[in-house]
């Protein structure tokens, strides 16, 4: 549970330095500097998102973790986990690639216009990429960032799961309250944490 739990913050660290590169990138098309009131918004909105989207990312370790209350599942349980991160990673690579393309293209992230092009000449969509951007350079930049951010968060999870576990874990008391906790903050974080909606405000 201790992995999952840093892997959670660590994903949620990972996307809102995305979000603030973002922000860097694209500072010149401001029309003026935000107040105060605007970054708080929009950090609020987009730390739900993330939190969201991480805990999502989570959700097959999640429950191989509830899995081990009853029945302990050794290795296969970080195989898992593991594997996890490279899967999580990659997808989250390409979404940041592929974020920044579209934003500089329709000045805004993934929208309903991205149907549009689902059903357009694909065939041009991916030349006019292909000549645009610099896709092998992307793909090694790509590769590279995958594999130390994997090996870092790996190296993590290790460190974690190699931790010596609380003895008052060793009670069925202790393994259903803990058990119902981890429930809960799946269920909070899947569903974008309680509290006001904001479902109408953009990340």
């Amino acid at each position: 549970m201790i992995a999952d739990l840093v892997l959670w913050f660590a994903l949620v660290l990972l996307f809102v330095a995305f979000r603030i590169v973002l922000f860097w990138i694209f500072r010149g098309e401001l029309d003026q500097t935000p107040g105060l009131h605007a970054f708080r918004r929009c950090f609020e909105t987009g730390l739900r998102s993330d939190t969201c989207a991480a805990t999502w990312a989570l959700l097959p370790s999640l429950a191989l973790t509830l899995i081990g209350f009853v029945r302990p599942l050794g290795v296969w349980h970080a195989r898992v986990r593991r594997l996890s991160i490279f899967v999580i990673l990659i997808s989250c690579a390409i979404v940041f690639v592929a974020d920044v393309g579209y934003f500089a293209e329709y000045d805004n992230q993934f929208d309903h216009w991205i149907f549009g092009l689902i059903y357009d000449d694909r065939r041009a969509i991916f030349e006019t990429i292909w000549k645009s951007y610099p896709i092998i350079l992307l793909i090694c930049a790509i590769v590279t960032a995958v594999a130390i951010a994997s090996c870092l968060l790996i190296r993590l999870c290790r460190s974690t799961e190699s931790a010596d576990v609380p003895s008052f874990f060793a009670s069925k008391r202790a393994r259903l309250v803990t058990a119902i906790v981890l429930v809960g903050w799946a269920f909070v974080g899947a569903k974008v944490w309680l509290g006001k909606n904001y479902a109408g405000l953009k990340n």
